[in-house]
This record gives structure tokens, sequence and C-alpha cells, in this order.
């Protein structure tokens, strides 16, 4: 009995709502978003969205976002090379900038459910850090020690490396940056819950897989990515 009335309250809810929108004659609205990626270490996702209704069902939409996020592709300190008097151990991060359009089209279902798709096209940044670390083998008091200039020496580097200030801590690992810029394309699908607060203004949650193609614009190279974005809606209808 309990169950029967929470549905029929549910029903009457979409009801009013849908009761609601329909008497509305307002065919525009304009969105700010806030969200994350679920498939890595989002910085967040931050999105500006217009939609233009065609009928009650359709709308044409258009949008920007930049989403930013970070990963780790190689463990800390992972060995990059091991011998019985040298082991070079380095620690990988990867920070990425995106920015991307979107164009494409919404479908409302029962008024507050909606699906749609996107055709994406962006620009992307992905600047990869690593620090390395050296450890040397002393066979005069046999055991390892930390050995900066052997990780220079490593990666032909030795003439950069500055003996550090015995009065200082100074260095102990080699930095390396390196810095790749992709053009970006691809498709993306929404599936969305709106809720109105008001007749103007109403909050939407929404779920967007995508796949996305990245092209180098520095080497050539290409690869796909799939991604798996959450977003918090606040739009405003006019």
């Amino acid at each position: 009995m309990k169950t029967l009335v929470i549905c029929l309250s549910l029903l009457i809810s979409i009801t009013s709502i849908a009761q609601e929108q329909n008497n509305t004659n307002l065919k525009n609205d304009l969105s700010i978003s806030g969200g994350i990626s679920i498939d890595a270490k989002s910085f967040g996702r931050y999105g500006l969205i217009y939609r233009r209704g065609i009928n009650e069902s359709w709308k044409l939409k258009a949008s920007m976002y930049f989403d930013r996020y970070k990963s780790n592709p190689i463990p800390n300190n992972a060995p990059v090379f091991s011998s019985d008097s040298l082991i070079i151990l380095s620690t990988s991060s990867t920070i990425n900038n995106r920015y991307t359009f979107k164009f494409g089209f919404d479908y409302n279902l029962f008024k507050i459910f909606r699906i749609g798709t996107d055709l994406n096209i962006g620009y992307s940044t992905r600047e990869s850090f690593n620090q390395d670390k050296g450890l040397e083998y002393n066979s005069d008091y046999q055991q390892w020690q930390n050995c900066v200039e052997c990780v220079y020496e490593y990666y032909g580097d030795a003439n950069s490396y500055n003996q550090p200030d015995p009065s200082q801590s100074g260095s102990t690992s080699y930095l390396r940056s390196n810095s790749t810029n992709y053009l970006v394309y691809g498709l993306s699908a929404n599936l969305g819950i709106d809720y109105p607060l008001t007749e103007k203004w109403e909050v939407s949650l929404q779920y967007s897989p995508e796949i996305a193609m990245y092209q180098s614009v520095d080497n050539g190279l290409s690869f796909a990515k799939f991604h798996h974005y959450t977003d918090l809606f606040l739009r405003f209808k006019f």
C-alpha cells in the first residue's frame, strides 16, 4: 500500500510539471554547468549552454565547455632502469586542459526526462611532468645512496647538472616536462533529468558518455578515448 501511494504521488508530480511546462511559451534557455569526469581524476568541468526550442519536444543547442583532469601514467617511484650498480626511479603526472564546442539537440521524454546527442570539436593541451631519482650502489659502504648526477648522465644531460651548494639541501631529483597539443573531435550522448524551480528557472542533472578522437598537431599521431561525465545545470528560460 505504501509503495502504491509513493507511485501515485510521483505520477501526480510528473503530471503537474507537465501541465506547468505546457502553459509556458518560453522557447529559449541558457544554462551554466559544473561537473566531473567519472573516469579521470578531474579538476572540474564547466560549461555554457544555449538551447532553442523547435517544438514542445525538440530543442537545438550549442555549448562551450572547459575541462581539466589529471592522470598518473607511471606510479610513484616506478623503476625505469635497474642494474647491479644503478637504479633510476620515476614518478609522472599528466595535466590535460580541453576546450570544446558542441552542437546538437535534446528530445524531451515525459517532460522532465530528456535524451540528446552532440557533435564535438575542440582543442586540448597535455602537459607531462616526470620527476626522476637515482640510486647508486656504494661498494665501500655496501649500501644504496642517492645519486642525482647519475640520472643526468642516464638521460644524456650531464652538462646541465650543477653541483649543489654544500650549505644547501640541494636538488634530489631530475625534472622533465613536455607539452603536446591535440585537435579533438567526436560524439557524445546525453541523458538528463530536468526539475523546474519556477516558471523560468530549473535545475538539471545529466550523464554524458563520449567518444573522442585526439589528433596531435605536433607529430600527427592520433588515438581514441572514452569519457564519462556527470554535470549539474542551472537553467534560465526566456
